[in-house]
């Protein structure tokens, strides 16, 4: 306990004399002795008039009433206005931070609007104060470590979106495969789910040289440097690799040596109309620029000097290319038998088709007025490559590459002609889709998702186990329904007395029990759901899918496993159908593309039954258009095959029903 207040004494900067105060606790308030005695500034000062300037201080207009709902708004919106303007921070080293002992948390160096620098903590780890006045830094900025390469010199390979990851080693001690840094998303860089770069042997990425640029004599070195751009944009000068030396190599200070070559030759014409230059009163080809702009530039047989020396030209040949006439890919060849050889389907502008000669077959008059096609043009993709049986395709750049064999035997990946490029249609880099199919691999996605159970009458001499005919019943309410007889009855049917006893059935009134094997179509042609079968899913829904997922690379058979919940929920890797073994076919064990909610309810929700005539009466049942409409509106998910079949099985009424004669 202290001294009672009224014995304490204050006392003033001076320690002793008369500027000791002491309490009155008479009277207060206290009156202290003020030395009288001043500074000459501070006496100056006071004999100065009086500035009529504003100290800051204004009356209140509400005589002091500071609590009004006008004042308070006003501090709101201060308040408002200033939260507002509160820049956003963030970490200058997002992978290393400092751990800040008092409060047991992490801290990131920031650099705010004013240049000043202060460690401040994540927004999920700040106080109110803290994130009242903006010291925070965002979770989804800072980026856990990544995870290091096997080895230097580990070998990628392609994720299903197209980017090359490295194997590093899982936390079960298993192989994964994660993409570098600068591939990977902010997700992925906030669990660290990435390959340090320092873990991996750094590959120096050389420049290309600018277009039309011409280079210019290194006189120290004794060699030629070419134009290119740094990585800020400026215009700078580097010698091809073959003269670069070692430290320029290692910096990657060198220009590649085919884009120096391409300097000084003729670029090709792509399929586009010439313009005419009027200046030089000649004609100006499109070709396509290291940037993708077109640009036009005289053939080479017209150009000038300089423009040779820079490049600044299409060659003859590729201008014959393209204005000659082409071969249609709408129509098939038809053989001439008269002049013994084939006629090529060419379309003019107005859509009509002329069957022409290739250019080494036709004769001098025929090559006179113009009337070939072009050789190139005539050449059939599938005479060149030759795919590989049961070869397993690589996933790239969102479509599959498979594998095929050249006349000389050499290995390449080429897509189908519906996903080729227009370069690779126009250089015949693509396959078919009968050459395809022919070698054992059916890459159709809607013939591979709609197997329907084989139909046709059934009798009772010729059903079997799996079929069963149902037969008429009249119930008491003159409702026709069809019930199979008691022998063959189900115990969950026996159980509801979905059933007719056996002699009471009627031969005459005998129809195939369509949940077991329904019909494929209707007699006008209408294709019918068969109620199992799970509709082909669109490219950009198979794209959307794929990429929200994290799969595996399984190197035994060189393909992607993509994570599949089970029904407890833990996930199961699995491959998709066209990567699937045949015994993976066979028990299911596939993931399949299929609608978040259960396809039935789906379908339910957004599509009626229809009626059909068939084969022996009228159905209630589902066009197959219509189901593959709505599965293509509705998000999709991976789920394992033989599970999709189960809830199909696991359903009491049958798709497809009869309703009468």
């Amino acid at each position: 306990m202290g001294r009672p207040a009224q014995n304490r004494s204050l006392k003033s900067v001076g320690e002793t004399g008369s500027n000791t105060l002491k309490r009155n606790p008479k009277s207060y308030p206290v009156i202290a002795k003020i030395d009288t005695e001043m500074k000459p500034s501070l006496k100056r000062r006071k004999q100065q008039p009086r500035s009529k300037r504003s100290l800051g201080i204004k009356r209140n207009p509400k005589g002091g009433k500071t609590n009004s709902s006008d004042h308070n708004n006003r501090r709101k919106e201060r308040a408002k206005k200033k939260a507002n303007t509160i820049s956003e921070l963030r970490p200058q080293s997002p992978k290393n931070p400092v751990y800040d002992v008092l409060k047991g948390r992490n801290v990131y160096l920031t650099t705010d609007d004013n240049g000043k620098q202060r460690f401040v903590p994540k927004e999920s780890e700040a106080t109110a104060k803290e994130k009242a006045k903006g010291l925070f830094i965002k979770d989804s900025t800072i980026i856990k470590k990544g995870k290091n390469a096997l080895s230097k010199d580990a070998q990628p390979k392609l994720d299903s979106t197209g980017r090359n990851t490295y194997p590093v080693k899982g936390e079960d001690d298993t192989i994964q495969y994660l993409p570098k840094e600068n591939d990977a998303t902010q997700e992925e860089k906030n669990l660290g789910h990435y390959v340090e770069e320092s873990s991996l042997n750094s590959s120096v990425k050389a420049k290309q040289a600018s277009e039309g640029g011409l280079p210019i004599r290194d006189l120290g070195k004794g060699r030629k440097v070419y134009a290119t751009r740094s990585e800020d944009g400026d215009q700078i000068f580097l010698p091809r690799e073959q003269d670069a030396t070692s430290y320029e190599k290692r910096k990657g200070f060198f220009v590649t040596n085919e884009s120096a070559a391409a300097q000084t030759q003729g670029k090709r014409m792509i399929n586009d109309k010439p313009i005419r230059d009027l200046g030089k009163n000649r004609m100006a080809y499109p070709t396509a620029s290291t940037n993708g702009e077109i640009v036009f530039y005289p053939r080479q047989s017209e150009a000038t000097p300089n423009e040779i020396k820079r490049g600044q030209f299409v060659t003859d040949e590729s201008v014959k290319d393209q204005t000659e006439k082409k071969a249609s890919q709408k129509e098939e060849a038809k053989y001439n038998k008269d002049k013994n050889r084939f006629e090529y389907p060419y379309e003019d502008q107005e859509g009509e088709i002329t069957y022409l000669p290739k250019e080494n077959e036709a004769s001098e008059d025929e090559i006179a007025k113009g009337q070939y096609v072009n050789n190139k043009s005539a050449e059939n993709p599938a005479d060149q490559w030759t795919p590989i049986a049961n070869g397993k395709p690589k996933y790239e750049a969102d479509r599959y590459l498979y594998p095929v064999t050249d006349i000389t035997g050499n290995l390449a990946y080429l897509p189908i002609a519906t996903e080729a490029t227009a370069r690779e249609l126009e250089n015949g880099l693509y396959l078919p889709f009968e050459s395809i199919e022919t070698s054992g691999r059916i890459i159709d996605r809607a013939l591979r998702a709609q197997q329907l159970h084989p139909i046709g009458p059934i009798s009772a001499s010729n059903a079997t186990d799996q079929d069963r005919l149902l037969y008429a019943k009249t119930d008491p309410n003159d409702e026709v329904r069809y019930l199979p007889k008691a022998s063959e009855a189900t115990a969950n049917e026996i159980a509801n007395k979905q059933f007719i006893p056996d002699d009471e059935t009627d031969p005459a009134t005998a129809r195939q029990d369509l949940g077991r094997k329904p019909f494929s179509e209707a007699i006008d042609g209408t294709a019918l759901w068969d109620g199992k079968s799970v509709p082909a899913p669109t490219a950009l829904q198979q794209i959307a899918v794929l990429r929200s997922l994290k799969p595996n690379f399984d190197p035994e058979h060189g393909r992607m496993l993509y994570p599949v919940p089970k029904t407890d929920g833990t996930p199961q890797y699995l491959p998709l159908v066209e990567d699937a073994t045949p015994e993976e076919i066979a028990n299911g064990n596939y993931a399949q593309f299929t609608t978040e909610q259960p396809l039935t309810d789906v379908i339910q929700q957004h599509l009626g039954e229809q009626t059909y005539e068939v084969l022996n009466g009228v159905i209630k049942a589902i066009a197959i258009a219509d189901v593959e409409k709505v599965f293509a509106e509705v998000p999709l998910m991976l789920m394992i095959n033989k599970e999709i079949q189960e809830q199909f099985d696991n359903q009491t009424n049958a798709t497809q029903q009869w309703i009468g004669e």
